[in-house]
């Protein structure tokens, strides 16, 4: 899992550095440009990551188990998430310099944002909540899958356990 967290935490610090510029008190035209150019890479910096977490996921799910995926997963949105913030803010920023190719681009690379965003939410194995586990075990129990106490203390003392 210290793999996946540190891509993650590399991301998640790419989009602190373009935050932390864009709100310089003096942003030049050129370093605006230079700022679109970082938003870019995001969505292949952003997959990259995910695409080693995913190539993990098994390892990881034996090793740390349900609840280190949904660590894993909620990171992801967050970075994801964080990085849709930054190419908005830089996005805000060219349009004020009147960059309008990089303002297009910006407005491409947010849509791929916004795809990675859903895709991910849809595909990663996130971990039951309590109201899905109990959904599970009573429709379980309605088919008839579950013993009730009774049986189970039968097929326990069947067994030989005391």
């Amino acid at each position: 899992m210290h793999v996946q967290a540190a891509l993650l935490d590399f991301c998640r610090r790419e989009t602190e550095v373009i935050d932390a510029t864009v709100r310089a008190p003096v942003v030049s035209s050129r370093l605006a440009s230079q700022l679109a150019q970082r938003c870019f890479g995001l969505p292949t910096l952003i997959e990259d990551a995910w695409n080693d977490v995913f190539d993990e996921l098994d390892s990881l799910l034996a090793v740390s188990g349900d609840a280190a995926v949904g660590v894993i997963g909620d990171e992801t949105m967050r970075v994801l998430a964080s990085a849709l913030d930054a190419v908005g803010k830089v996005t805000e920023l060219v349009a004020r310099h009147q960059l309008f190719d990089e303002g297009q681009r910006l407005e491409e690379t947010a849509a791929k944002l916004r795809t990675m965003r859903d895709s991910f939410a849809r595909q990663w194995p996130w971990p039951q909540t309590q109201g899905q586990m109990a959904e599970t075990a009573w429709a379980a129990y309605q088919r008839g899958e579950c013993s009730n106490v009774e049986e189970f203390i039968r097929e326990l003392r069947a067994s030989g356990t005391p």
